[in-house]
């Protein structure tokens, strides 16, 4: 017993170590015959009860704003409308829709209410045209003056711009188009097509009265409507070229159905219609009124001036 004592002394201060060691870091439980590693966060763990979180706040999935956008300074949110242009058209929605808002919308003090978008771009084209379009008007008349030989034949050529627009708003009444600024690009374009066959005839008309008036063959006017006859016969393929080359350049944007064809064929409708209506304007009422004024132009010969019949346009 002593010895072992002595021994079991030093024997049992280190038994006493290990089970002090034992009790400071217990040992991992046995799962499956193996040792399981210790979760790290055991030591952060703070001794206490498990409160719920729905027992501290109210917490539900909602849709906010996609961003947030500001314009001079404030704030500012936007209510898209969507309009399909061929049942109507976007100034007339616009404007029904103010009528309602004014009538049932009281805006608070520091806000305010704009229409914007292609409205807005709408608005900005017409402000434009107003000076556009008689900026245009007047240059088409001075090269005309320029180009031609006298205020006559400019008249004449400008005839063809009123008959042109009739049939770009007859071909846009058919398809049911309504104005817009594509719309008003084809118009400009109408007016410079329009004058071009205008003044093919008119050129050649004044062309088939000088050969006759040269070669001393007009001596009334029965002479004077064989000249126009001439003149206007030979433009008759010429100008049928011009218009059909335009025409059919321009007839497959009325069914495309691409990215952008709502603005092509707003641009293209205008001047189909404008050159057919155009076309007929040329050939039937140009000659017309042609044959009209150089009558009241004409007077009969005097003696020994056979080529003076006719006066200078």
């Amino acid at each position: 017993m002593s010895g072992m004592g002595s021994k079991g002394g030093v024997g049992s201060g280190s038994g006493m170590k290990a089970s002090t060691s034992s009790q400071a870091a217990p040992s991992a439980p046995m799962a499956g015959g193996g040792a399981v590693a210790p979760d790290p966060s055991d030591r952060f763990r703070q001794p206490g009860a498990v409160v719920q979180l729905g027992a501290l706040a109210d917490v539900r999935v909602t849709t906010g704003p996609p961003m947030i956008k500001d314009e001079n300074g404030v704030l500012v949110g936007y209510v898209f409308a969507d309009i399909d242009s061929s049942a109507r058209d976007l100034g007339g929605w616009v404007k029904d829709a103010k009528a309602v808002v004014e009538g049932g919308l009281a805006l608070p003090p520091g806000y305010r209410l704009e229409w914007t978008g292609q409205y807005e771009f709408m608005e900005e084209m017409q402000a434009r045209m107003v000076w556009i379009v008689p900026v245009t008007l007047a240059l088409v008349v001075f090269l005309l003056r320029r180009g031609m030989r006298g205020w006559v034949q400019t008249a004449l050529v400008l005839t063809t711009l009123p008959f042109g627009l009739v049939g770009s708003v007859w071909l846009m009444h058919y398809l049911g188009y309504n104005v817009s600024t594509a719309v008003w690009v084809g118009f400009i374009a109408v007016i410079g097509t329009a004058s071009e066959t205008g003044i093919l005839m008119v050129e050649f008309l004044d062309q088939a009265i000088e050969r006759r008036a040269g070669g001393g063959q007009a001596h009334g006017p029965s002479d004077l409507d064989d000249a126009i006859i001439e003149g206007a016969s030979t433009r008759v393929r010429p100008i049928v070229m011009s218009v059909a080359s335009t025409v059919l350049g321009l007839l497959p944007l009325l069914w495309e159905a691409g990215p952008g064809a709502d603005v092509s064929a707003r641009i293209a409708a205008p001047v189909v219609g404008g050159l057919l209506s155009c076309l007929a304007l040329t050939l039937l009422v140009i000659p017309a009124l042609y044959a009209i004024v150089r009558r009241r132009q004409w007077r009969p010969p005097s003696p020994g001036a056979p080529g003076e019949e006719l006066q200078a346009a």
